[in-house]
């Protein structure tokens, strides 16, 4: 997020969630439950995947996958007066993992 000496600028280092883009080998995602968290987690899943170097057929895929998981998550889950779901008490999560 912050610019070289040559005033071009870099790739960014942490997400929307404010974890670590491409770092770790597994991944949860805890997300509120909002219209834009679907656009959200998916950009983070792609983001990650991208920076690991993972092909663009397989970002796809994974983008269709983590666009399903979370939009029936979110579809199923009770809303609560706080954000998170209410099924559980804490936001909704996606997890993924690199080899």
């Amino acid at each position: 997020m912050g610019q070289p000496q040559d005033g071009a600028a870099t790739a960014p280092t942490l997400d929307s969630f404010g974890a670590e883009i491409g770092r770790g080998q597994a991944r949860t995602i805890r997300a509120r439950w909002e219209l834009q968290t679907v656009t959200r987690v998916r950009e983070a899943i792609a983001l990650d995947l991208a920076a690991r170097e993972v092909s663009e057929q397989v970002i796809g895929e994974a983008e269709l996958v983590v666009t399903e998981l979370v939009t029936n998550s979110l579809r199923h889950a009770r809303r609560s007066p706080t954000g998170p779901c209410a099924s559980t008490g804490r936001p909704a999560a996606t997890t993924s993992r690199s080899r």
